[in-house]
């Protein structure tokens, strides 16, 4: 069996400015994605939430960028980015061969 982890977006806030939309336009369609590891997971949402804010001051933005946090819970690890999304990844235990088996499903097997 081979461990992977799949990402959940939690909780998604009201955008406050350009900046916080461009964040969540970013990392909403990451939810449902399946990672091959942890760090591959949180390096994956740490590269596209760096990205919208270097894109942003490049461009000349003025507005405070969000709080960043990380934390781990019973069942994985949580990604907090202050008023703007909650994310969320989880371990799964899936075999190889059970590829007709959605993303869905582990996700709901694994609550």
């Amino acid at each position: 069996m081979k461990k992977q982890h799949f990402i959940h977006v939690a909780s998604v806030y009201s955008a406050k400015n350009i900046l916080y939309k461009n964040i969540i336009n970013a990392l909403k369609p990451l939810d449902g994605t399946l990672c091959e590891s942890k760090q591959v997971a949180i390096k994956t949402i740490d590269r596209m939430f760096n990205h919208q804010l270097t894109t942003y001051i490049k461009s000349g933005g003025k507005a405070m960028p969000p709080n960043y946090s990380r934390y781990e819970f019973d069942s994985g690890i949580g990604i907090g980015i202050e008023n703007v999304i909650i994310i969320h990844i989880f371990k799964v235990n899936r075999l190889l061969e059970e590829a007709d088996v959605t993303t869905e499903e582990l996700f709901i097997n694994n609550l």
